[in-house]
């Protein structure tokens, strides 16, 4: 059988796989991960229907797959949009270059475009994946250097090593390129904060990013090439390299770190409203957000009216070992209840009061859980 077809044949079983995994996490409560990408997919692309938002889960888990399937399949990496101007300043001298991209698509394919290259590469990682995964990327990039008779060198760095910079520099003045993925939870310099970050206009929200990549580009020198992966509607990947963004000397640091990182998160924003179903940001977007904070709810006590109690249907429910949690995907907040509350909230858009005492009924209300409709006496 041809590598195509062994591919496609095994991408069909993972994804049948996968949905038997995402029908269990619903039957198991398991669900989490899948609210906090709904409440960022609802702010970020309210166009899409909120019924929509597990097949998305479901599609970013299996392109998940796909990727790790596709580092088996080398032959499939070809035809990178751009890869001649790439080609054209190696052979001008014109590099290193700061390689930026995004978990989307098949985004762990990158590292063989460079590798195909002949290019020297410092590749930054999340420091969970490299303690997990750092053997692995190097067995792969050494069947990858194999396959395509390169002459390239890896190394890889954790994204809070210390002197993570002072690596960069280094390696850069020998020629090293850097692939890093721009969008990670996890950034330069340790945990995330709002410090070495800019404020983006993101698809309709205020995002923090950080901006270290770009700072790095403008102390070394080295031009931001960035890059962006999607499939095709057959599940092919696809690659893109975007024009060159190159450290401008006559800017302040900090003022060519803000403008080259909201170029890029441009391109970003630009290709996720085309494939939204690739990108696995959605699942920690919110960590990035800048959240207004909202007006108090006003103090209601409630009085028995059977028919008025609604579900409020922008809350999510999820369970975690043995315990009962609702979030509301407006705020993100999360409230544990107990286990009746839970699957009464579960069942049916109504909420049935019956055998509810007035104080929970209170505090469902007065936390958003539960409506009222005008028909409800309610004081307020």
């Amino acid at each position: 059988m041809e590598a195509k077809n062994i591919r496609k044949e095994v991408y069909k079983e993972q994804r049948e796989h996968l949905k038997e995994y995402v029908d269990k996490k619903w039957d198991n409560f398991e669900l989490k991960n899948y609210h906090f990408l709904s409440a960022n997919l609802s702010k970020c692309l309210p166009e899409i229907p909120q019924e929509n938002h597990k097949s998305i889960y479901h599609n970013i888990l299996s392109y998940r797959a796909l990727q790790g399937i596709d580092t088996h399949f080398y032959s499939n990496f070809g035809g990178v949009k751009g890869a001649d101007i790439v080609s054209k300043k190696i052979k001008e001298g014109n590099l290193p270059g700061i390689f930026v991209s995004f978990h989307l698509g098949s985004f762990r394919s990158a590292l063989a475009f460079l590798v195909q290259a002949n290019l020297d590469v410092v590749l930054i990682v999340d420091p969970l994946p490299y303690k997990l995964q750092k053997d692995e990327i190097i067995n792969q990039y050494t069947k990858i250097k194999s396959y395509f008779k390169s002459t390239s060198d890896l190394i890889i760095f954790p994204a809070d090593r210390k002197d993570l910079a002072i690596q960069i520099l280094l390696k850069t003045k020998k020629n090293y390129s850097v692939l890093a993925f721009v969008d990670g939870n996890t950034g330069m310099n340790g945990d995330f904060n709002q410090k070495s970050s800019v404020k983006i206009d993101f698809l309709g929200q205020k995002v923090f990013f950080r901006k270290g990549l770009a700072m790095l580009s403008y102390y070394t020198k080295c031009p931001l090439i960035p890059m962006v992966s999607y499939y095709d509607e057959e599940d092919k990947p696809h690659w893109e390299i975007k024009d060159y963004i190159y450290p401008d000397s006559g800017m302040e640091a900090h003022e060519y770190g803000d403008k080259a990182t909201k170029e890029i998160f441009k391109i970003l924003e630009n290709a996720l409203k085309v494939y939204p179903d690739q990108w696995e940001g959605w699942m920690y977007l919110h960590k990035f957000l800048l959240m207004e904070k909202k007006e108090e709810n006003k103090t209601i006590t409630y009085q028995q009216d059977i028919d008025a109690l609604e579900v409020n249907p922008n809350i999510g429910l999820f369970a975690y070992e043995d315990r009962y949690y609702v979030i509301n995907k407006d705020t993100y907040v999360i409230i544990e209840v107990g286990k009746e509350i839970f699957m009464k909230l579960d069942q049916s858009t109504y909420f049935d009061p019956s055998n509810e005492s007035k104080e929970n009924i209170t505090f469902l209300l007065n936390k958003n859980i539960i409506t009222v409709n005008s028909k409800t006496h309610a004081t307020v």
